[in-house]
């Protein structure tokens, strides 16, 4: 699902992504849950002291159920 940032101030450009991985175990009488989500985010910043700053990275979370 990804989402274009608007302009704000001194933000020129960008984006961000999500991608998200769910997988079920069956044991016996129980069941497991596994939820494993990722954003992906890209800004670029135009700042009359630091000139062009691109940056970007990822988080990714996982957490499981039973």
């Amino acid at each position: 699902m990804p989402k274009d940032v608007t302009h704000e101030k001194e933000l020129s450009d960008g984006s961000w992504d999500s991608s998200h991985f769910c997988k079920v175990k069956f044991h016996e009488s129980t069941v497991t849950y596994t939820l494993i989500s990722t954003i992906h985010l890209q800004m670029v910043f135009k700042h009359g002291s630091c000139g062009n700053v691109n940056l970007s990275g990822n988080i990714t979370k996982k957490v499981t159920k039973r």
